[in-house]
C-alpha cells in the first residue's frame, strides 16, 4: 500500500483501516465507481440500503469506501424466569429503586450484574445455583482483548466525547423515545 504498486485487484480489510487508506489516497469511492466506470462490473441488483450498517464503510461525507462483508452481532441472553420471579423483582426494586427489566442504559446493566452476582437462584428443575451477573464469551486469543476494548469499553462510553452535552455517555443508543431511537435523533441534531 505504501509503495503505490497495484498488487491486488480487490482486498478485504477491516473498516478500522479506512482512515489510513483515505489519508494515503489509496481508496476508491465505490459509490461513484459503481455508478460510472465500474457500472459494467456492478451487480445491477446490488442495493447498499440492503446492507447492515453501510455507514461503517463511509467517510464523513457519506461516500461509500468499503462494502461491509460481516457484522459483529452481540446477543444477550437472560433468565426470563429470574427476571419475572416476584421475590427477585421485589428485592431488586427495593435495592435500586426501579423495576427489574431489560437495561435501558449502562448504569442499569451494571446494577443488574451486581444484583445477580453471587445471588442464590433456582433452576427450573429446583436445583440451586450461585448466579453470575454477566458472562461474555471468550477464547484465549488476541480477540479477547478486542472484546473488551472495542466491545465492552465502547458500549460503556469509554473514549466518547460526551456529545451532545459533554457528560460521560450512559446511553447505548437503545433508549427509545417517541417510537424512535434517541441516539439516531441526537446524531442528526449534533451532526
Amino acid at each position: 500500500m505504501m509503495t503505490g504498486r497495484v498488487i491486488y485487484d480487490v482486498y478485504v480489510n477491516d473498516a478500522d483501516m479506512v482512515g489510513t487508506h483515505l489519508r494515503l489516497n489509496r481508496v476508491v469511492n465505490l459509490g461513484d465507481y459503481m455508478e460510472n466506470e465500474g457500472k459494467p462490473y456492478t451487480n445491477p441488483l446490488l442495493d447498499l440500503a440492503d446492507l447492515l450498517n453501510p455507514e461503517f464503510g463511509q467517510d464523513y461525507e457519506g461516500n461509500q469506501l468499503q462494502i461491509p462483508d460481516q457484522q459483529f452481532a452481540n446477543l444477550y441472553w437472560f433468565r426470563y424466569d429470574w427476571f419475572t420471579d416476584p421475590q427477585t423483582m421485589k428485592a431488586f426494586e427495593a435495592k435500586y429503586g426501579y423495576p427489574l427489566g431489560v437495561p435501558l442504559n449502562w448504569a442499569a446493566y451494571e446494577d443488574i450484574a451486581k444484583f445477580f452476582t453471587g445471588r442464590k437462584m433456582k433452576n427450573p428443575d429446583g436445583s440451586e445455583v450461585s448466579a453470575y451477573g454477566h458472562l461474555d464469551y471468550g477464547k484465549p486469543s488476541p480477540s479477547l482483548g478486542w472484546r473488551f476494548t472495542d466491545a465492552w469499553l465502547s458500549i460503556a462510553g469509554v473514549g466518547d466525547k460526551g456529545l451532545p452535552n459533554g457528560l460521560p455517555v450512559d446511553e447505548w443508543g437503545i433508549r427509545v423515545e417517541n417510537k424512535s431511537q434517541l441516539a439516531l435523533r441526537l446524531k442528526e441534531v449534533v451532526l
